[in-house]
This record gives structure tokens, sequence and C-alpha cells, in this order.
């Protein structure tokens, strides 16, 4: 038999005695379909709320809508990180003690090797492609341009 020739054994995977499903389930009155009964009410339900809410309205205020419940949320900060009880880093809102900066936790007196062995031990470990924050991550890269300016 070469390429592409027919199946000797059709049907050899079917030999179960239960009954074969083919697309979605029939019975959604059986127990073990209540979660995906509870699923399909609440998409349809949905979809019927948005139908609704589309034939009623224009697109024009659908979008002066959109844009009323956005400045809310935008002015409420929903958008913004929240940076009431985290030290900002990059504007400088940080107690400097012996530390050159807080966030590579070096000594004044370090070297530039010192700096660049733990800039990127901070970054690997950080890096948004490895499972670290981004945020963090931005903040190194900010901290290691000032340090590495001090330097030159």
């Amino acid at each position: 038999m070469g390429k592409g020739g027919a199946n000797p054994y059709p049907g050899w995977w079917a030999t179960s005695d239960k009954p074969v499903w083919k697309g979605r389930p029939t019975d959604w009155n059986r127990p073990d379909m209540k979660p995906y009964r509870e699923l399909n009410e609440a998409k349809e339900r949905k979809k019927r709320e948005q139908d609704q809410y589309y034939k009623e309205k224009s697109w024009k205020q659908r979008r002066q809508e959109f844009e009323q419940e956005f400045k809310k949320r935008f002015m409420e900060g929903e958008f913004f990180e929240s940076n009431q009880n985290n030290n900002n880093f990059t504007t400088g809102d940080y107690h400097v003690s012996n530390d050159i900066h807080p966030i590579f936790k070096i000594k004044k007196s370090s070297s530039e090797e010192d700096f660049k062995k733990q800039y990127k031990k901070l970054i690997l470990q950080h890096h948004p492609d490895k499972g670290g924050e981004a945020s963090m991550f931005i903040k190194i890269q900010e901290a290691w341009e000032v340090i590495k300016n001090k330097f030159i």
C-alpha cells in the first residue's frame, strides 16, 4: 500500500458499545449537560440583549454612549496603574540611603562591572517573555540608563 492508499480497517476506532456523538448534543436536560446548558443559555441571553440594544439605538447614539462611559472610566483612573502604595522609581519618588538606585540594590562604591552584572541578572529575571512583569522590566531599563550616564 503506497501513499494515499485506502484504509484497510475502516471504522476500527468506532467499535465502542456507546453511541458516538456527532455535532452538538440534542439532550440538554441530562444532568451532566447542566454546565453546558447554562453557558449556552447565558450566550443566547447576551445575544438577545445585544440585538435589542442595536435595534433601539443608532450607531451615533451608541458611539456617544461609549465615549461618555470611556471618559468617566478614564477620569476615575481605571486605565492607570495605581502608584499610591508603590514607590515610583522612574520619577524619583524614593528615598536613597546608601544605594545608588533602589532597584539595583547596589552601593554607590560599586564598580561598573557590578552594575552590569546586576542589570543583566534583573533583566533576565523580570523579562516579560520569561514570566516577569513588564512594568518592572521597563523600570530596570530606565534605571540602567540613568546609572550608565553616571559612568560615562
